[in-house]
């Protein structure tokens, strides 16, 4: 956290030159910094694709096919074990889908 390295940094200046007259560390001076909450956040960012791979990943070098879902809706497009997207699964995992997407076994 830069602040409380700040804070740390600051601290030790101020003692070093004599003008640190509290009674505490710098480190419990400075750790209220360190309790202050924090919030996280996720950003998915859109990347096109065929519904099965990236556009990213199709352009990887060794990428040999391109996979079309046919015939299926968007809840069959999430469900591995549907035939059309069961079967290319199957067949990137196998090394049909090029050198880019070898899994070493």
């Amino acid at each position: 956290l830069e602040e409380y390295d700040a804070c740390l940094t600051e601290c030790g200046v101020d003692m070093a030159y004599g003008d640190w007259d509290l009674p505490y560390t710098c480190e419990e001076w400075c750790a209220p910094i360190l309790d202050q909450p924090t919030t996280t956040t996720v950003v998915s960012l859109y990347q096109p694709n065929d519904l099965l791979l990236t556009e990213f990943e199709q352009k990887l070098e060794g990428a040999a096919k391109v996979y079309h879902l046919v015939n299926t809706n968007h809840v069959q497009e999430t469900d591995s074990k549907v035939g059309v997207l069961a079967d290319h699964l199957q067949d990137i995992f196998d090394g049909g889908a090029g050198a880019a997407f070898v899994i070493p076994k």
